[in-house]
């Protein structure tokens, strides 16, 4: 046997599973045997929505994508109506883009805390393992610039499993993808008593790829200790590792006979680049409920984010010289003060008032590899600066009946210069009742230079209505963009969803439409299940059919957003295609464990998200079967 580096991934990969799979007799044990008689729950001291950025915010729990087997937070959001993941491979970062957002415009949060790359702005999906959410939050369009720097366009925030139960609690995912990709992810909740709980988890990831330079691996390791000492105040430490290696291979060259369905025929436009990145993220949270109130919480959060970069090309012979050989270190320290005050005035009229304030210390340093020169500069040129941003923040939500009325200030001091932001909405509900539902929603929001853009104003306007079991959620959105004194309007976009819940089927769709070419023209999602309970409520059946489609793959930048110089989108001509994709799964609870299996691109075609990286690889119906994971849950 042949010990490469991925041999030796898969060695110690199996050897964990083992390992666990032999302890796991003594952790299954049988449970102690409790009467009927009502007890007092165990967390009476926990504060709950302390991870929430806004209680109002619409959530996606686990129950959404644990059936289908969603991956990674990408394709959990490319589910929902007005986002658009610019595909890049098992693997890659995935970018997460919504409503002509692109993804350095969209905040990403991790239980309150911004983990956006504090250099180019963006998200990688792969510091985060599915198996740590327990529900997404999606803030309100209107109102998500409020919460983070690079969240003018949309802020999601990632509440991660931490219940806090009287017995030990423990949790094995594993996957099996295709062509090497193997996935496995171990957690561990051990409650010491009512006042304190530690987590642990640890997750592996690795795939040989499916072309040329497109292996992948990834380490992760998280721990969380929650101090609940009493019902006014909850403290949270937390810490992180993720370690990253990545094969950029900047996509595929496109050739008009079909050989981009085997591997060995496609050619890739880099066989040599490559990228290793160690992420540090660690933060500390003090929740105080001192109002005696879950809408009236003080919020203190200290963190720290810290990247470490190597990106290299050529080492093999392959490539000289195409791209710079730069070893990057982002440094970010954070610090978040908020509190939340509610009024109650009458049955009918109330108020929430939130305060707070944000302060950035950012330090970078970039260094140029010894071996490649730019004309005019010598060699081991080192760039480094630091830069200190600082912001305020305000929202009032005035609460009349059936009326809301929000509205939203920001201000942010960067590079000695102030940038003001502000947003208002409103909702109004017209009926509510077990039948029938209807609620009018809109508003806009002008935010000013921040996160590498020019002044902009959004504005949003729709519904949300319920008939029984039907739900309908549509509304119009519109940009104007100011420049130099030049301004242009955008009107033409919309997001439309529409969905049937029933007794044994549910069957939603989603269709986008804008006028941006970053995104496709339509896009249409739609998701059909059949679910039921068997053989006497033992087991949870559901089996879908997940479909999607857009009539022409978009533009895209020649320049891959996060990387700055070093990995592109695409390296030739456009490819402009429709697409439209197909995905089989069947998903069952059986006891404690789900297990699902997932055939993907049913119809074997040949797809493109972004210019020359396919979004599923083809291989005929057997190589089809993506996938098979199996979640067991253990208590002892």
């Amino acid at each position: 046997m042949i010990l490469n580096a991925n041999n030796i991934n898969r060695w110690i990969f199996f050897s964990a599973l083992s390992l666990f799979l032999l302890c796991s007799g003594y952790s299954v044990s049988q449970p102690v045997k409790r009467d009927s008689v009502y007890r007092t729950p165990f967390d009476t001291n926990k504060i709950r929505n302390a991870y929430m950025l806004d209680i109002k915010s619409d959530t996606i729990g686990v129950k959404d994508f644990i059936w289908s087997d969603r991956r990674n937070l990408s394709e959990i959001m490319n589910e929902k109506a007005g986002y658009f993941i610019h595909y890049l491979g098992i693997g890659g970062r995935n970018p997460i883009n919504f409503n002509n957002f692109d993804s350095r415009q969209i905040g990403i949060f991790k239980d309150g805390v911004q983990i956006n790359d504090n250099y180019f702005g963006g998200f990688d999906e792969e510091n985060i393992s599915v198996s740590e959410i327990q529900k997404v939050e999606e803030v309100s369009n209107i109102s998500s610039f409020l919460y983070g720097f690079n969240s003018t366009g949309k802020s999601l925030n990632i509440i991660t499993k931490d219940a806090l139960q009287p017995t030990i609690f423990s949790q094995l995912r594993y996957s099996q993808d295709r062509y090497g990709a193997l996935f496995a992810d171990f957690s561990l909740n051990i409650p010491f008593s009512k006042k304190f709980n530690f987590i642990f988890g640890i997750n592996s990831h690795f795939t040989d790829g499916y072309y040329q330079n497109s292996s992948y691996n990834v380490w992760r390791g998280r721990f969380k200790f929650n101090y609940y000492v009493s019902q006014k105040l909850n403290i949270k430490a937390a810490f992180c590792h993720n370690v990253t290696n990545r094969g950029l291979n900047d996509g595929l060259k496109y050739n008009t006979d079909d050989t981009l369905k085997s591997s060995n025929f496609a050619d890739v436009y880099s066989l040599g680049q490559y990228e290793r990145i160690s992420n540090y993220n660690a933060d500390i949270t003090f929740t105080g409920n001192f109002l005696n109130d879950n809408n009236s919480l003080t919020k203190m959060i200290f963190y720290s984010n810290n990247t470490l970069r190597i990106l290299r090309n050529g080492e093999n012979g392959v490539d000289t010289g195409v791209y710079l050989h730069n070893d990057y270190h982002y440094i970010q320290y954070g610090i978040d003060l908020s509190q939340n005050l509610r009024k109650i005035f009458t049955n009918d009229i109330e108020t929430r008032l939130m305060v707070g304030g944000n302060a950035y210390f950012n330090y970078t340093n970039n260094s140029l590899a010894p071996f490649f020169s730019i004309p005019g500069f010598s060699d081991n040129i080192i760039y480094a600066y630091t830069n200190n941003f600082y912001s305020l923040k305000s929202k009032l939500d005035f609460i009349l009946s059936k009326l809301i009325l929000s509205g939203s200030y920001r201000t942010d001091y960067m590079y000695d210069v102030f940038h003001n932001s502000f947003g208002l909405e409103g909702k109004y509900k017209i009926e509510n009742n077990a039948d029938y539902s209807l609620m009018i929603k809109g508003g806009f929001n002008s935010t000013n230079g921040k996160s590498y853009y020019t002044d902009r104003d959004y504005y949003e306007f729709g519904f949300e209505s319920r008939y029984k079991s039907l739900y309908l959620d549509a509304y119009q959105y519109a940009f104007k963009y100011v420049n130099a004194g030049n301004s242009s309007f955008s009107p033409e976009n919309g997001n439309y969803t529409i969905k049937l819940l029933t007794k044994y089927f549910d069957f939603g769709i989603n269709a986008n439409y804008t006028s941006d070419t970053l995104f496709p023209k339509i896009f249409l999602k739609s998701d059909i299940v059949y679910h039921d309970f068997l053989f006497k409520n033992r087991l949870d059946l559901r089996i879908g059919i997940s479909a999607k489609y857009f009539s022409e793959a978009p533009i895209v930048s020649t320049e891959q957003q996060f990387y700055g110089e070093s990995y592109t989108y695409q390296n030739g001509s456009f490819i402009r295609k429709d697409f439209f994709n197909v995905d089989f799964y069947i998903g069952a609870r059986i006891g404690t464990a789900n297990v699902n299996l997932t055939i993907a691109n049913l119809f074997d075609k040949v797809n493109y998200t972004t210019a020359i990286y396919p979004y599923d690889a083809r291989g005929g119906f057997l190589n089809s079967i993506s996938r098979f994971t199996i979640v067991w849950d253990f208590n002892r």
